[in-house]
């Protein structure tokens, strides 16, 4: 197996008394797909900023091929920066209204690939809003005139237009209507085949977790509670945490009550 290109070495994260992350250890090699579920406030999120390193851990490490992050020079840095990106839920927080959509997917390269020329940055932008079924209106127009699935393939584009090596994903798809989540699911799942990207999927719901990722890590009070291939551990649960999130998610789909 190839080494991992990005790893969590045993993360921890405190904010006052509550504790976010307690000992968090998972690697992500060349093409992984890894679902990371639990209940909101398990500390999910935090992991995800923890591993782009937009919050550096109170304890533990992170390692971008084998080197720890916060070792890394600056050329090292800039690197990391541009093959490691980060997908949020909330388009209209991380969009910038007044900028126009080819801007907004153009501007990682501006920021992180200085070698390219402006020609050649719009260009790339372009090929990325296209890649992610945008139409050709789209590039002159701003977030506010976009759908709510039109603004996460948006988000999508800038995330993969520098060409990453991970992509993490905060729930990006959370509150699409269904058609629109299996598209957007769909695309994700082809274009880590076609990259090789490994991939790490934050949500609670379990049936999201099986559409997305071949492996699954189960989070629970800020540590993975159960981990393995996603179809066997949603079949047989073991540890409690997943129980219930499976349960429920049986609940909501056969339209019953809590379990």
């Amino acid at each position: 197996m190839r080494p991992p290109v990005l790893a969590a070495c045993d993360l921890r994260k405190s904010y006052g008394s509550v504790t976010a992350l307690d000992g968090v250890s998972l690697d992500l090699h060349p093409g992984d797909s890894l679902a990371i579920v639990g209940e909101s406030g398990s500390g999910k999120s935090t992991l995800l900023r923890c591993l782009a390193w937009l919050e550096q851990p109170g304890g533990g490490y992170v390692r971008f091929e084998g080197a720890p992050v916060m070792e890394l020079d600056t050329t090292g840095r800039r690197e990391f920066r541009r093959r490691v990106q980060l997908m949020l839920q909330d388009a209209a927080q991380a969009l910038n209204p007044r900028w126009r959509a080819l801007a907004l997917v153009r501007e990682p390269l501006d920021l992180l690939r200085p070698d390219l020329d402006a020609t050649a940055r719009e260009t790339l932008a372009r090929r990325c809003m296209e890649r992610v079924a945008l139409p050709d209106w789209a590039a002159d127009r701003l977030p506010g005139e976009f759908s709510g699935g039109q603004r996460q393939r948006i988000l999508l584009a800038r995330a993969i237009v520098l060409d990453p090596s991970v992509l993490l994903l905060d729930e990006p798809f959370a509150g699409l209507d269904p058609p629109v989540q299996g598209e957007l699911l769909a695309l994700l799942r082809h274009l880590r085949a076609e990259r090789q990207m490994a991939t790490a999927f934050v949500t609670h719901d379990p049936g999201l977790a099986a559409a997305v990722a071949d492996k699954i890590a189960v989070f629970g009070r800020g540590r993975i509670v159960e981990h393995g291939p996603t179809a066997g551990l949603l079949a047989q649960p073991v540890h409690p945490t997943t129980r219930l999130l499976v349960a429920c998610h049986k609940a909501r789909l056969f339209g019953g009550g809590s379990p």
